[in-house]
């Protein structure tokens, strides 16, 4: 019989299927899905990495953590930009008393995601299209008078956080005393210990920190017609990356920005387990549990003691009054006994069944077994 190998041409037949196979394309770079010129290419290729200016702590937007991460809405599109462009941000903090324009132009960041464009800064910086965008608002104790706005607080004091809104208040009412607020914790404990009558901020700004300092007592006033809108700030000599962010902004879907917004808009304060008042508390409640017990312990012997020297006084009382039979000498001697205890005995004696009866009870209680057939037989 002829035996047929297969195996030759099985390896052919796979060489034929591989080569017959398209090639598989190389993974494309995030930035290659942007519509970015070649001269843009060679500029992220050129900048593997950028400076990313953080200004103190500005929560919901950002702020550089103890572990020296960024947090808020900022680090969400600073993740996104670092996947997109396929670069790496390094967060750099600044002071919260520097300004924006400053940081960039003294070459200590090439870039900031939360920048407001003003007539102050537009002529210093390069901004992107703004993707958020802030209402302004007026914070007040509750239970303070009721405003409308600006026209309702002339002549009283009024406290601006950053100087954008300073720039506006000053310029849409003179008339009332504008105080700089540096960020917005800081205004609204002025707005507590009543240097100030109101507070004017973004709205997400307001709430944030009502919500995380648990500050009940300060609600929104009025709702002013301004506005701020948040955009990214550039280096002035950097404009090709001023169109790279540009294009990326613009290719960003808006549920995913909305998601970006969302998540920090309603944040709330983590505090943290101080564990030595906790420990302290745990050794007061052990402490005052043992001593409890200690002293119900202490009581239940105590009782219990109590009862026993009782009992034994009652044995001995008894004991005195009527002795048992058998402290007698004789049986004789304690029938003839006139004490209750010898009645009893002697009772006892004369109501007891003979031999004879107590033979005759056993009988008829005995119980009757059938007997078997075999035996009946």
């Amino acid at each position: 019989m002829r035996t047929v190998h297969f195996r030759p041409f099985a390896v052919l037949f796979l060489l034929i299927a591989l080569f017959a196979l398209p090639a598989k394309a190389a993974p494309e770079k995030a930035a290659d899905t942007l519509p970015l010129t070649e001269m843009e290419k060679k500029w992220l290729e050129a900048h593997p990495s950028l400076r990313l200016g953080i200004m103190g702590a500005r929560l919901p937007f950002e702020r550089l953590s103890p572990t020296g991460e960024q947090e808020g809405i900022a680090s969400e599109y600073a993740c996104w930009l670092q996947k997109t462009l396929g670069v790496r941000l390094i967060p750099v903090a600044h002071p919260v008393n520097a300004s924006w324009e400053d940081a960039l132009q003294e070459d200590e960041a090439d870039l900031m995601l939360t920048v407001v464009k003003s007539p102050r800064t537009q002529d210093r910086l390069l901004f992107t299209r703004p993707y958020l965008e802030l209402p302004l608002v007026l914070f007040r104790l509750k239970g303070a008078d009721f405003i409308n706005g600006f026209d309702d607080l002339r002549g009283q004091r009024v406290a601006a956080v950053g100087p954008e809104p300073l720039a506006i208040l000053t310029e849409a009412a003179p008339e009332i005393t504008a105080v700089f607020a540096p960020d917005t914790r800081e205004g609204l404990k002025m707005l507590q210990r009543g240097d100030v009558d109101a507070v004017f901020d973004a709205l997400n700004a307001g709430t944030c920190f009502i919500s995380m300092d648990n500050l009940h007592d300060i609600v929104v006033g009025a709702i002013t017609p301004y506005h701020l809108t948040l955009r990214f700030g550039v280096r002035k000599e950097w404009p090709v990356l001023a169109g790279i962010l540009d294009k990326a902004l613009l290719s960003l879907p808006p549920a995913t920005a909305a998601d970006f917004h969302k998540r920090w808009m309603n944040i709330r304060q983590t505090r943290e387990v101080d564990w030595k008042l906790f420990w302290k508390l745990t050794a007061l409640v052990v402490i005052a549990a043992a001593a409890v017990t200690g002293t119900a312990l202490f009581m239940l012997g105590k009782v219990r003691r109590e009862v026993l020297v009782r009992r034994q006084t009652e044995n001995t009382l008894t004991w005195k009054t009527c002795p048992p039979p058998c402290a007698c000498s004789t049986p004789k001697a304690a029938a003839s006994s006139s004490t209750p205890c010898a009645l009893r005995f002697s009772a006892l004696r004369r109501n007891r069944p003979s031999a004879a009866s107590r033979a005759r009870i056993f009988r008829s209680n005995r119980p009757s077994f059938p007997k078997p057939a075999c035996a009946a037989s």
